[in-house]
C-alpha cells in the first residue's frame, strides 16, 4: 500500500491558501497553451488564434467540468446551492470541460472566420498533455478516488483534509488519477505515432476524443461514484454520448480520405 500524506495545501498567502490542485490545474492549462500554440506555428497557423481559441475553451471548459458535477450530485446541490460556488471544496467532471471547452473553441473559431479542423488537431495532443498534468493535483487533492482494492499499488489517504469522502479515508483505493494519466500519456504517444496518418483534417481531434471518451468508459470502474443508468458511473453515461458522436464523425471523417491515404 502507498500511504498519500502530502499536505494538499501548496503555500499560505495570508488567508488565502494555494492548493497543489489549483497548481496542477493552472500549470496543465498553460502547459496545453504553449504546446498547441507551439504546434501551431510548426502547421503554419497563426499562433494568436491559438491564444485568442484558448482564452474561449478554458473559460467554458471550466464551467462545463462544474456543471457536470453539478448535474451528476444535483440532490446535493437542490438542498446546498450554495455550495455550486465553493470551488475550493472540490468537484468538476473534466469530460465536461473538455466538451464544452471543445464546444467553445469551435465557436470561436467560427467567428473568426477560421477553420476549425486543423486548429482542433494541433490541440488535440496539447489537450491530452494538460489533462495529464492537471491528474497529477488530483492524486494530491484526493477528489478522485477509486474505489476500495487490496493491489500492492493501492492507495490510502491518511490527511482529514484531503477530498476524499469520509468513508474512503484510511481506506486503499485504486489511483485512479494515476491510471488516467497513464492513459492521456498514451493518447499523447498514440498521436505521434499515427497522427500524420491522420487525414483529412479532422481526424485526429476526432481520435482523441474517442480514445479519451473510450478511456473514461473503462477506467471510470474503478472509480467509487454513484451508479445512474444501466449499471454505469454518470461520467460513462456521458462518455457513451459522446462515442456515439465522435465514432460515426470519425468513420465519415476516415471514409472521405484521399486514396492512399
Amino acid at each position: 500500500m502507498i500511504h498519500l500524506a502530502i499536505d494538499p495545501v501548496a503555500l499560505s498567502l495570508g488567508p488565502l491558501a494555494v492548493r497543489w490542485h489549483g497548481l496542477a490545474v493552472a500549470a496543465a492549462v498553460l502547459l496545453a497553451v504553449a504546446v498547441a500554440e507551439c504546434r501551431a506555428r510548426r502547421a503554419g497557423l497563426d499562433g494568436e488564434h491559438v491564444r485568442g481559441g484558448a482564452v474561449w475553451a478554458v473559460a467554458a471548459g471550466l464551467l462545463g467540468a462544474r456543471l457536470l458535477h453539478v448535474v451528476d450530485q444535483l440532490d446535493f446541490y437542490l438542498n446546498n446551492p450554495a455550495a455550486i460556488l465553493a470551488l475550493h471544496e472540490g468537484g468538476a467532471a473534466v469530460l465536461g470541460g473538455v466538451l464544452l471547452g471543445s464546444a467553445a473553441a469551435g465557436l470561436y473559431a467560427r467567428r473568426a472566420a477560421l477553420p476549425f479542423w486543423p486548429i482542433a488537431d494541433v490541440a488535440a495532443p496539447a489537450l491530452a498533455l494538460g489533462l495529464a498534468a492537471g491528474r497529477i493535483g488530483s492524486l494530491i487533492a484526493g477528489d478522485a478516488a477509486g474505489a476500495p482494492a487490496t493491489l500492492p499499488w493501492a492507495v490510502v489517504y491518511d490527511r482529514a483534509d484531503t477530498l476524499v469522502p469520509t468513508a474512503l479515508r484510511g481506506v486503499p483505493t485504486h489511483p485512479y488519477p494515476v491510471y488516467e494519466l497513464l492513459w492521456d500519456l498514451g493518447i499523447v504517444a498514440a498521436l505521434a505515432l499515427w497522427g500524420q496518418r491522420l487525414r483529412p483534417d479532422g481526424l485526429r481531434f476526432l481520435a482523441f476524443l474517442t480514445l479519451y471518451a473510450a478511456g473514461r468508459l473503462v477506467l471510470t470502474f474503478y472509480r467509487d461514484e454513484r451508479v445512474v443508468l444501466w449499471g454505469l458511473q454518470h461520467a460513462q453515461v456521458v462518455a457513451l454520448l459522446t462515442l456515439a458522436v465522435t465514432l460515426p464523425l470519425l468513420a465519415r471523417r476516415w471514409r472521405e480520405r484521399a486514396p492512399g491515404g
